[in-house]
């Protein structure tokens, strides 16, 4: 069915006019946006720890929006800055009231998900913040009073966290951050065993730690760093095992291969062969 002149004029009028309240309507989602975590901030400094939590979780709802906007192309979108800074500001809203999980995620968002911002300018900042509660909470044991936050079952959670967000990460190919966060949270275990003696003596014996070696070594790998490839590999074959890990063989044997030893390189490779046929 073919439309006339005169129709597809007038269709083309409204299809302008919807463009331009799409786009007010953006400008108001912004707008929106950012009341909502400029009040979440002012009830965090008035310690209504329920009330900033609802607004900076009403804040995340919309910001996810732009998001899904930025990445589908579909209508007026944020810049990839204004994203991390929202995220931003609502990491360091959970980060005030005591969420720290949440103060994790999302300011490990920005990292991942947000390409336009400095990775390593986040992280350096970010981090303080963390080892920080971490030194909090050896005081508070060490004068024997409680945490209404940070107990066993959240510094758990917390370390959780780090570990999915670093698998995320290496599954995005960001691997300057996968390495640095597995960095953080060997850094958070060594705090808990010497302010709290929690957890066994040697970080290394935690569960999940061996898994992390080899997603640091495949991350170094990938950034062309041999000589951390090598370390890690080796840490992995001394101490998880009895120099038998074929997956350590491996990585390894592909840097020395890169960095052109090829006689070690192959010596690796017969091993990590004879170990996979047991």
């Amino acid at each position: 069915m073919y439309m006339s002149v005169y129709n597809l004029k007038k269709c083309t009028h409204i299809s302008f006019q919807r463009r331009g309240r799409v786009g007010e309507v953006f400008v108001m989602a912004g707008e929106n946006i950012s009341q909502l975590i400029q009040r979440a901030h002012e009830a965090a400094g008035r310690d209504d720890v329920k009330g900033a939590k609802q607004l900076v979780l009403q804040a995340l709802v919309g910001i996810k929006e732009e998001q899904d906007r930025l990445w589908t192309g579909l209508g007026p979108v944020v810049s990839e800055q204004r994203l991390a800074d929202w995220f931003g500001e609502c990491s360091f809203i959970f980060n005030q009231i005591g969420e720290y999980v949440q103060s994790a995620r999302y300011f490990y968002t920005v990292t991942i998900d947000i390409v336009a911002v400095p990775i390593v300018l986040y992280l350096a900042v970010g981090m303080i913040a963390y080892k920080q509660h971490l030194n909090v909470l050896a005081c508070l044991s060490s004068t024997h009073h409680s945490s209404k936050f940070f107990n066993g079952k959240s510094i758990k959670r917390f370390l959780y966290e780090l570990d999915r967000i670093a698998k995320l990460a290496e599954r995005r190919k960001r691997w300057q951050v996968s390495v640095m966060i597995d960095g953080d949270i060997n850094r958070i275990h060594v705090d808990l065993r010497r302010f709290l003696m929690l957890g066994p003596e040697n970080i290394r014996e935690h569960p999940g730690r061996k898994e992390a070696l080899w997603r640091t070594a495949r991350c170094f790998l990938q950034l062309g760093n041999h000589m951390q490839v090598k370390k890690v590999c080796s840490i992995i074959l001394q101490e998880f095992c009895e120099y038998n890990d074929v997956e350590a063989l491996e990585i390894w044997s592909r840097a020395l291969v890169i960095s052109k030893d090829f006689d070690l390189a192959l010596q690796k490779c017969e091993l990590a062969l004879r170990y996979a046929k047991v």
